[in-house]
């Protein structure tokens, strides 16, 4: 396969550039505690140094790991159940008929 991306990398058209889907990036967006851990985990497999790690640690996903959370190996007391929806907005008028 590598030896073909030579040759499908190439415009079709001079005027026209066409990038493979297969290299597409984007940034992974993650969790404080999962870049922190992330890190840690390659500094302990030796892919890359602990003053790399410290960077790619975003401030802010720092800051989340300050914030209170919920210990998940204690047992929970339930004192309320809801579905899983927010309230949204709407406008326009309410049409109750197929008439109207």
């Amino acid at each position: 396969m590598v030896a073909t991306l030579p040759r499908i990398s190439r415009p079709v058209v001079p005027s026209i550039e066409i990038h493979s889907p297969c290299f597409t990036t984007r940034t992974g967006k993650r969790t404080g505690r999962a870049a922190l851990k992330i890190a840690y985990d390659m500094v302990k497999e030796k892919l890359i140094r602990p003053r790399e790690a410290l960077l790619r640690v975003e401030p802010a996903q720092l800051e989340q790991l300050l914030h209170p959370v919920i210990d998940e190996s204690q047992p929970l007391e339930v004192m309320a159940k809801g579905l899983p929806a927010s309230p949204g907005a709407a406008v326009g008028r309410a049409v109750f008929t197929a008439d109207e």
